[in-house]
């Protein structure tokens, strides 16, 4: 079932909730009839804490957004996303996603938010993110009940704050060829691209981080994991990621950074990292049992 919206901006918040009779079989999908994400916006101020987002998959599932822009405006609530319960095998699909510019380190102004999701197998592809204190923050339950099954691949992340992308109680989560510029002004500690407690099979590849114009004083992580552990039948693979610091940063820059992550596989990842600052790392990692092939290009700092 195909849903077309003519070009136009719709100023409105929308929840939804189960649909009955959506499945494998029949996905229900809201497109921009012209196919460019340009062309029709979704857009909305909330004013509340409780319904703090523009567009809210409430246990919805077999649902698609596709070439639409979704925008939250209102700086004190500005998650554009948000993913709840049980919401489970939706898609969002080549979608230009806009939060308020924060200078904050909360998650109340996020791209896309997910937390205590119990839902599984959800895929956000193509992505544009801009702005907010998070581009994306996408959580489970706990690190014994993780969401499972999640595919975040070929998203691009520009203008955050603290985030460009966070997620957390998974397992077997695909985060494959996304990309995340880190550019000043940003948080105290600030990340392209964080894992916490990303379970059993992750996969964390293809994607590059470039960091330009970081500040003295400022922490800087490119690809950061923590708490990260899978099992011998089943290892986490962290391949093929690139973390570029340019020539302009003056911040204390980590490129990938791992710690107690174990049973995983690190192949082929390139960091090229420049900085006035004393702390520079191309590959820092502290795991309790991790397989490490990586092949890491450094360029430390000048000073």
């Amino acid at each position: 079932v195909y849903f077309d919206a003519a070009p136009g901006i719709y100023n409105e918040q929308i929840r939804m909730h189960r649909i009955g009779g959506a499945g494998p079989n029949a996905r229900v999908t809201f497109r921009s009839a012209s196919g460019s994400p340009g062309s029709v916006t979704l857009t909305y101020a909330s004013t509340a804490a409780a319904s703090n987002y523009t567009l809210q998959l409430d246990s919805a599932s077999y649902v698609t957004y596709k070439n639409i822009t979704i925008e939250a405006t209102d700086s004190t609530n500005g998650r554009a996303i948000d993913m709840a319960h049980s919401a489970s095998y939706d898609s969002i699909y080549n979608c230009t996603i806009i939060a308020p510019t924060s200078g904050g380190s909360t998650n109340t102004s996020c791209g896309l938010y997910a937390n205590l999701l119990s839902g599984r197998n959800n895929s956000i592809i193509k992505n544009n993110f801009q702005g907010g204190s998070y581009g994306m923050h996408y959580q489970g339950i706990a690190a014994l009940d993780p969401s499972k099954d999640h595919v975040i691949d070929s998203n691009t992340f520009a203008g955050m704050f603290a985030y460009g992308m966070y997620v957390s109680f998974t397992s077997r989560v695909k985060v494959r060829g996304n990309t995340a510029l880190m550019d000043a002004p940003m948080a105290n500690n600030a990340y392209g691209i964080y894992c916490s407690n990303c379970d059993s099979g992750y996969l964390f590849k293809g994607n590059k981080v470039t960091i330009d114009n970081s500040q003295p004083g400022i922490n800087y992580y490119g690809i950061y994991l923590s708490q990260s552990d899978s099992k011998l039948s089943e290892y986490g693979t962290v391949a093929s990621n690139q973390v570029i610091a340019g020539d302009v940063n003056d911040g204390n820059v980590y490129g990938l950074y791992m710690t107690t992550c174990g049973y995983n596989n690190v192949v082929n990842n390139v960091a090229r990292i420049y900085t006035t600052a004393n702390t520079a790392y191309g590959d820092r990692k502290s795991t309790r049992l991790n397989s490490s092939h990586s092949s890491v290009s450094r360029m430390p700092s000048s000073a």
